[in-house]
């Protein structure tokens, strides 16, 4: 009986499908929105040569040049240390620094491989209150025109994934990294409930869906995003940003950098292209190219060529920045996103340390009434004695 109790009071409850209404939302202390419309991004963890350091600020770099009167969000896990001098510097070209948890599903699962823990992250996204629409675009990003006309489209809205450049049973196949969407703690909810499935073994679970006769729709975040919205995505011109090299079935074409399309907005270098990790070419040195001039901008020496980043040779001028006349970004109208949900139910940090100290409690009451038992079995022996008839 006393098993049973421990078992029961100590387990982890079903996830929620009620979530708690509140009047407003104080959990956050996020400084407040300045448009109405943003970009967003995250810096999830680093190496030792600081690779990832230099994706973000040249990312940040590019959209303040192009797209300068909006909002540029950089989202960092709260668990990572991080030093002020690195906090101000991302500070020169992100105007928000906000933090929040790696991902804790709601079943209390952590993930347990970095990888995991840093495309999960992506999610918290949903989180951010305050802005009507958000472009999502990952650091490995360099815009070159600026993307503000997506703000346009109805959210949510992607733009179609040149690797695999095809179709899925939910409609075309898009690209996780070039996402609009609306923030929503609702949504946010409901992505990390319906990751309960992914969570375990991402990639594992894209094949199972293949396996049960669906077509692949993107690994993790990608394809969890994708499911959520059941297809319901808009999908934009592809010309809003090419992934390079590119794909010989679009209309872009493949490694095309003698003749590039003038209408390209943005690059995206996936993670076998890094800049550091293969040189393609022009497009390696056009990055670079923005890169050298986001650190001399800034008067910060950095030496990108010894930590393996190519030279920013001269290239093709659609492969350059075109600093236009910027669209005048709208002011921030209030909005809030919570969809009057409590957030401390989507971030239950405390209440899964309540959850665990209560269980290490019940666990000492246990032993030590384990131990009593023992203990008063050996010292006071029982005595037998014969009842005579």
């Amino acid at each position: 009986m006393l098993y049973a109790l421990f078992y029961l009071i100590a387990s982890d409850p079903e996830p929620a499908t009620n979530v708690k209404t509140v009047k407003s939302n104080s959990f956050f202390k996020d400084e407040p929105a300045r448009t109405r419309y943003g970009y967003i991004s995250g810096y999830t963890g680093d190496d030792e040569k600081g690779h990832f350091f230099v994706l973000a600020m040249t990312c940040g770099y590019s959209l303040m040049r192009t797209s300068p009167s909006f909002d540029r969000i950089l989202l960092i896990p709260s668990e990572m240390e991080i030093s002020p001098k690195r906090i101000k510097q991302f500070r020169r070209v992100w105007t928000h620094i906000i933090r929040r948890p790696y991902i804790r599903w709601p079943d209390g699962y952590i993930d347990t491989h970095a990888k995991d823990m840093y495309l999960w992250f992506k999610l918290n996204a949903f989180s951010v209150n305050g802005w009507e629409k958000l472009l999502w675009t990952g650091t490995d990003v360099v815009f070159r025109k600026d993307p503000s006309s997506i703000f346009d489209y109805p959210a949510p809205c992607s733009i179609i994934d040149h690797y695999v450049y095809g179709m899925s049973h939910l409609g075309p196949v898009t690209n996780g990294d070039f996402f609009l969407f609306r923030p929503s703690l609702r949504d946010f909810a409901g992505l990390k409930r319906l990751g309960l499935l992914w969570s375990r073994d991402p990639d594992y679970f894209g094949k199972k869906i293949q396996m049960k006769g669906a077509s692949w729709t993107g690994p993790h975040d990608q394809g969890l995003i994708t499911q959520y919205f059941d297809g319901n995505i808009t999908t934009a011109p592809q010309w809003y940003q090419l992934e390079v090299p590119g794909n010989p079935r679009s209309m872009l074409g493949f490694n095309n950098t003698l003749s590039p399309d003038p209408r390209v907005i943005s690059f995206h270098f996936p993670s076998l292209i890094k800049p550091w990790k293969k040189d393609i070419g022009n497009y390696s040195r056009a990055w670079s190219r923005i890169a050298h001039e986001c650190f001399d901008y800034f008067n910060e020496t950095i030496d990108l060529i010894g930590i393996g980043f190519p030279p920013p040779t001269d290239v093709h001028p659609n492969l350059k920045m075109l600093l236009e006349y910027p669209t005048h970004a709208e002011p921030a109208t209030g909005i809030s996103n919570d969809d009057g949900i409590d957030p401390k139910l989507l971030f239950p940090q405390t209440l899964f340390k309540r959850r665990q100290r209560l269980r290490i409690i019940l666990f000492i009451v246990f032993v030590n009434l384990l131990l009593y038992s023992i203990i008063s079995k050996s010292c006071f022996p029982q005595t037998e004695y014969n009842v005579l008839e």
